[in-house]
């Protein structure tokens, strides 16, 4: 079992800090860094203008955000549970957290539920508008070897900004495309406006 790197204690989480740890290990660090040693706060004229020009860029943020990488969905539940926002996207500088993001279906709120054939379909809102879903049926789950791992993924789906489902299943590649598209999308309109 891993230790938490910050309260030496056992953590059922694949990465090496509990949440709560990784938080307020942050939160020091953060207001230490931002209140002592960073420049940008006395120099920009709005908190828009600190977020889009300086903020989404800086390494102490993108540090905040490793919790989406390596299977600790912790740092972004509760954000997942809602709408995977415009920051949590820009967040997602490389295809390790992007994966972490769908690694993390089964914390997507429940869009629908169909207990007599064992089907539930998990749904995460993107903020182009479109959402990926993660369907998956009772008797998918397999362990091999009697581990703890379950070998077998959902079937996931792409619902384009339209509402429109496209057809068939993707695969992970098509999710991870989409995500990656919308950061450049976002990135984009944030260098036009500055």
């Amino acid at each position: 079992m891993a230790v938490c790197k910050k309260c030496g204690k056992e953590t059922d989480y694949p990465v090496v800090f509990h949440p709560a740890c990784w938080e307020t290990a942050f939160e020091q660090a953060l207001k230490t860094f931002c209140d002592e040693y960073c420049r940008w706060p006395r120099e920009c004229a709005s908190e828009e203008e600190l977020e889009e020009k300086h903020c989404f860029d800086c390494g102490l943020v993108h540090m905040m955000n490793l919790g989406l990488t390596g299977g600790q969905e912790g740092m972004m539940k509760e954000k997942l549970k809602m709408k995977l926002t415009e920051q949590d996207v820009l967040c997602l500088t490389n295809n390790e957290k992007r994966k972490a993001v769908l690694a993390a279906w089964r914390d997507w709120p429940v869009w629908a539920d169909v207990p007599e054939i064992g089907l539930t379909v998990h749904r995460l809102d993107l903020p182009d508008g479109g959402a990926f879903t993660a369907s998956w049926y009772a008797g998918d789950d397999f362990f091999p070897g009697g581990g703890t791992r379950n070998a077998n993924r959902p079937r996931f789906h792409l619902i384009g900004h339209d509402g429109k489902l496209a057809h068939g299943s993707q695969g992970e590649s098509v999710l991870l495309e989409q995500l990656q598209q919308i950061r450049t999308d976002l990135v984009r309109r944030i260098r036009k406006r500055g």
